[in-house]
């Protein structure tokens, strides 16, 4: 596994963001885990195999070894940035981004609410 992927997991694993993922929090992540969370939302939900072609059919794919994406998902998965769900018990997972929501300030509450999308 890359030493920079390696270094961002090691740092941040005990930091979870239930809210999920903001942009400034991609600003952040090594080029191979951005390009990843990229490639998730531009296609949406995707299966470990369908993330796996996507990021293979980029001219620019950062990504070296098939073996790391597993734990890197499932890294993310831990973090929250990325949310799993399975159709049924012999399907493969699929993956999809958390993106956190948008947070405001209201005159009647004077504090911080979060909006409805």
């Amino acid at each position: 596994m890359r030493a920079e992927i390696q270094e961002w997991l090691g740092q941040s694993k005990d930091h979870p963001r239930a809210g999920g993922v903001t942009a400034a929090d991609m600003l952040d992540l090594p080029p191979a885990l951005n390009q990843i969370l990229r490639v998730l939302l531009a296609h949406g939900t995707m299966t470990q195999v369908q993330l796996r072609s996507a990021l293979a059919a980029l001219p620019d794919s950062l990504w070296l070894d098939d073996g790391d994406l597993p734990v890197v998902l499932g890294t993310l998965v831990d973090q929250q940035w990325l949310l799993v769900a399975a159709d049924s018990a012999d399907s493969e997972p699929q993956y999809r981004i958390n993106l956190r929501t948008k947070a405001r300030t209201s005159a009647v509450t004077r504090g911080w609410e979060m909006l409805d999308f």
